[in-house]
């Protein structure tokens, strides 16, 4: 898959990743996902998206 975060612009990196679970109904519809494949400037670029917008994240599906 491609990765995309709000504000990215191509070309978008490419990793590979699971989907791990489904949690809600649309339109507010959550997806997690297990990345299986991913280079350490791509993860760096999650990691710091991560840190900047804590309120994007969500408790534990189960």
């Amino acid at each position: 898959m491609k990765l995309r975060l709000p504000g990215m612009r191509p070309p978008l990196p490419q990793l590979y990743a699971e989907l791990r679970w489904g949690l809600g109904a649309k339109p507010n519809f959550h997806t997690g996902w297990l990345f299986t494949e991913i280079d350490a400037p791509t993860l760096e670029l999650i990691e710091h998206y991560i840190a900047e917008h804590p309120q994007d994240l969500i408790g534990n599906p189960a």
